[in-house]
């Protein structure tokens, strides 16, 4: 039996098309380029001229309805170009924070922001900063300290948070604020807030990654209530069921470039008179870790279909999330171990490999592990969802309806 996928001659002219578009459009120096690398101001401007373009061919937000900017494209072909952006390290263009802004705006904004914000997001016309939350931790267990106090008909924000988002400073900050006056975080609420309202500082932080650790003041910043996304009291349930939902059509890459590359490495690198790769030890540690990826690919998938047929989704966005973890953190000790000290150069050195990526995977590997320095938070939500956790078994961690399945691209 034959359970390889079979594309389409459509499939198959459109990624022709697809190819030959990317090659006249994206420069050397973005190709291959990861969405956490350190960027100067320079690459900035390319990323959002790259982003621009893809947002005329409808391409940014391709599922999305062409009066908002997208070009209501078939999944089958949706399919074909996250594939075809994957492999060049840019499939990433098309989620993060705006992908889920777009979700958020969809289905709990008013016709007003609809018109303002979705097609200049699908047309890359805007940049986003979001919070910097980690799926699964609780509103009490969270860092932020934003508080929004009612002023008339509109609100003033005062505190601080961490962002994640590209430099130089975005358009829009999306702000998860606490709106109880005696500072229990019970009570929240979304804003998109313009970046250069007055109040507004910024100020970056020591951050193993340079996009994933920017600090935001707020000081008395007035904010009309038409900043408000969605209910006064709705913010934690609106940032839990749109900025981790998955994306409707996101379909994993058909491969793990780092560990592509890992491979490729192993492959031209020599060692002891042979190739690291013809070497048992270090063949060990590649199936490991080539293992890891597709275990984690394949329930993504699994993940993705249950999103896109409107299927429950319990535990399994919290298991993706801690094998994802568990998988960065092993796979920076192998790469250390195959590449040895090369592993730690990053693209400014001539004797780094790759553009210096695993640099940045040695530092992300890091970052992304436990915050809170308690128990794994997506530990607790799994067993919370399999009626074996500590923390009441009706607390919805994340928004389980048709509304949240997934977060159209």
């Amino acid at each position: 039996m034959d359970f390889e996928y079979k594309y389409s001659d459509e499939q198959n002219k459109f990624r022709s098309d697809v190819r030959d578009w990317l090659e006249s459009n994206i420069p050397s120096e973005i190709d291959g380029l990861e969405e956490y690398s350190s960027m100067d101001e320079g690459l900035s401007d390319q990323i959002q001229i790259i982003k621009k373009k893809l947002g005329d061919m409808g391409w940014l937000a391709p599922s999305e309805r062409p009066e908002y900017g997208g070009s209501d494209m078939h999944p089958d072909k949706i399919l074909v170009l996250v594939e075809e952006l994957g492999e060049r390290g840019l499939h990433w263009l098309l989620q993060g924070s705006t992908a889920s802004l777009r979700n958020a705006i969809h289905f709990y904004g008013d016709q007003s922001q609809k018109d303002t914000f979705l097609k200049s997001m699908a047309m890359g016309e805007i940049t986003i900063w979001h919070p910097n939350l980690e799926y699964g931790v609780s509103i009490e267990r969270s860092d932020s300290v934003v508080r929004a106090y009612l002023d008339g008909d509109d609100y003033v924000l005062t505190g601080s948070d961490t962002f994640t988002g590209s430099r130089p400073n975005p358009d829009y900050i999306w702000v998860l604020a606490t709106t109880d006056p005696d500072g229990s975080k019970d009570q929240t609420a979304c804003f998109l807030v313009p970046s250069n309202y007055d109040g507004i500082e910024f100020e970056a932080s020591d951050s193993l990654v340079e996009n994933e650790g920017n600090i935001v003041h707020f000081e008395d910043v007035w904010v009309p209530s038409s900043c408000l996304i969605g209910d006064e009291g709705d913010g934690w349930e609106i940032m839990q069921s749109t900025l981790f939902s998955y994306p409707s059509f996101s379909y994993p890459n058909a491969k793990d470039r780092d560990v592509s590359d890992l491979i490729k490495y192993a492959s031209e690198t020599n060692r002891y008179g042979d190739a690291l790769i013809k070497q048992t030890f270090f063949q060990q540690l590649l199936m490991e870790v080539y293992t890891n990826s597709e275990l984690i690919r394949i329930l993504k998938t699994r993940n993705n279909w249950m999103a896109e047929t409107g299927k429950e989704i319990t535990y399994e966005t919290a298991q993706v999330a801690l094998l994802e973890k568990k998988a960065a953190l092993r796979l920076s000790q192998v790469v250390r171990d195959i590449m040895g000290m090369y592993a730690l150069l990053d693209g400014n050195d001539k004797n780094s490999s790759f553009k210096g990526k695993f640099h940045m995977q040695q530092r992300r590997s890091v970052l992304v592990q436990n915050s809170t320095a308690g128990p794994e938070v997506q530990s607790e939500v799994i067993a919370t969802q399999l009626g074996l956790g500590s923390r009441a078994k009706n607390e919805d961690y994340h928004n389980t309806d048709d509304k949240n399945a997934g977060i159209n691209l």
